[in-house]
């Protein structure tokens, strides 16, 4: 591609890494209700529930389609990495320690598993008891 004119910096703003991947079991389509769970339940869990910003997620009870399980497939959770030129020196520099991933989940070149979980529980696409073995590292 340097051959063809694109420089060093263009291809490296292309270039992503996924870290951790898990996958885990995503909600049956047909038969997924809304599910508005007590903030109790939530404390339960060890989730703080200010700090969620939906109140409502979803549960599936099984039905034919999912052969009476609640899910279907699975789904992907993973860790992101954008590797860009400043990102690299960063990572040069310095080992990727927790400060060093710290500052990379600051500017955005960093998307945390558990980022791309609460997005795929406020999707619906998966449970919160999945979400939280996700949070607490049990998937």
């Amino acid at each position: 591609l340097e051959k063809e004119g694109e420089s060093l910096g263009f291809i490296m703003d292309h270039f992503q890494f996924m870290i951790q991947l898990k996958l885990v079991p995503s909600l049956c389509p047909y038969c997924i209700e809304p599910q508005r769970p007590h903030p109790d339940d939530l404390k339960r869990l060890g989730l703080k529930p200010e700090t969620l910003r939906k109140p409502n997620f979803y549960i599936s009870q099984g039905c034919e389609y999912c052969s009476e399980k609640g899910f279907t497939d699975y789904t992907l959770v993973y860790e992101l990495l954008f590797l860009t030129p400043p990102v690299l020196r960063i990572l040069q520099e310095n080992p990727l320690g927790n400060e060093t991933a710290q500052h990379l989940l600051k500017t955005g070149s960093l998307v945390s598993i558990n980022q791309v979980a609460r997005e795929k529980l406020y999707r619906g696409r998966i449970s919160l008891q999945t979400y939280v073995q996700v949070l607490q590292k049990k998937i």
